[in-house]
């Protein structure tokens, strides 16, 4: 398994179980991020992010104590939101920007938080023994798409109207809203698949020999880019009934975790063609491919701001994970996680 790969499945395993204290030896916590899990608020002018405050090895594992912080794209006024003592991790800004939703794991299980923006008001939203995590919250910021306990739902945003919208008992990897909130794509198993947004209608968009993961709508809800692994990983288009498929990148190594910009004119991923990982971005039909980051660690899980200008991403240097901003052709790489702490 290359490194890239073994990352994927770290960072798959971390985001889902927060971190993995039986399964990671005590020589990889310098891998562990410092400061990852980045969002931008619906304005662009903050980063919200998790810094992980304490590592205590033990045995196999290690007692990981993170908490939630937000900056200014500028670095500036970096301000701690929670004092939760436990592990914070993975916030999310509302689209209206009113309010920050996280998560927070404690004795083995991961419940879904809110707070304002400003950190203020800070409230559990389920009450349940199975770990929550969010995948999405929709564009007009009244629903929270998550996954639980094999099974993905949606709730409103102040954790009321539980709905339950698959009933297979299959890992989901990941699922979004379609721009209109009226549609929810998906990827378990091998395939993709799309549903209505009260979980009626499910559509396999995969033909019997093919396969798909990690969907993401364009910004029209037209199209769907995904990632297939077949000997590496590559990324692909196809209509959002499935239809026209197009292979955008086609090389021996892996591209992955495809987003497009918000113009619709181009998809960003990151890649370790060049025997780093490194993010870059193409247009929508695979051409012109560019490379934006040149630096020694991964370059990874990039997000965009709200209008497209700005990429902000993690970063490896000096043994230290950090949140880096940079203007979308990648020039202006500023670090701003490096001297907070």
């Amino acid at each position: 398994m290359n490194k890239l790969k073994y990352l994927l499945l770290l960072v798959t395993l971390f985001i889902i179980n927060g971190c993995d204290k039986e399964g990671i030896t005590d020589s990889d916590l310098n891998s562990y991020r410092k400061n990852f899990s980045a969002s931008f608020s619906n304005d662009g002018s903050k980063i919200a992010y998790s810094h992980i405050i304490k590592e205590i090895p033990h045995g196999r594992g290690a007692e990981i104590t993170s908490e939630i912080f937000t900056v200014n794209i500028n670095g500036s006024n970096a301000k701690q939101m929670t004092a939760s003592l436990v592990h914070s991790y993975k916030p999310l800004f509302s689209p209206n920007g009113s309010y920050i939703f996280y998560h927070l794991e404690k004795d083995d299980n991961i419940d879904i938080y809110r707070m304002n923006a400003d950190g203020s008001n800070q409230i559990k939203l389920m009450n349940n023994s199975s770990s929550d995590i969010i995948y999405d919250i929709s564009k007009g910021g009244s629903k929270i798409l998550f996954y639980s306990n094999a099974e993905l739902y949606t709730m409103d945003s102040d954790g009321n109207n539980l709905l339950q919208l698959t009933n297979n008992n299959e890992f989901k990897e990941t699922a979004e809203f379609s721009p209109d909130d009226s549609k929810i794509v998906f990827s378990y198993g091998t395939k993709i698949y799309i549903m209505d947004v009260d979980g009626n209608n499910v559509q396999e968009l995969m033909q019997e020999n093919e396969h798909g993961y990690y969907p993401n709508f364009s910004p029209d809800g037209s199209k769907i880019v995904y990632v297939d692994f077949n000997q590496n990983w590559d990324i692909y288009i196809m209509d959002n009934n499935g239809e026209n498929k197009i292979k955008l990148t086609n090389n021996n190594n892996t591209d992955f975790s495809p987003i497009f910009l918000p113009d619709g004119n181009k998809i960003l991923f990151y890649s370790d063609r060049d025997s780093n990982v490194e993010l870059y971005i193409m247009n929508t039909d695979g051409s012109e491919q560019k490379r934006l980051t040149y630096n020694e660690g991964y370059d990874e899980f990039p997000v965009l701001s709200p209008d497209g200008s700005k990429i902000a991403y993690h970063s490896e240097h000096n043994g230290n994970w950090d949140i880096y901003i940079m203007n979308v052709d990648g020039s202006n790489n500023i670090n701003l996680t490096g001297n907070n702490f």
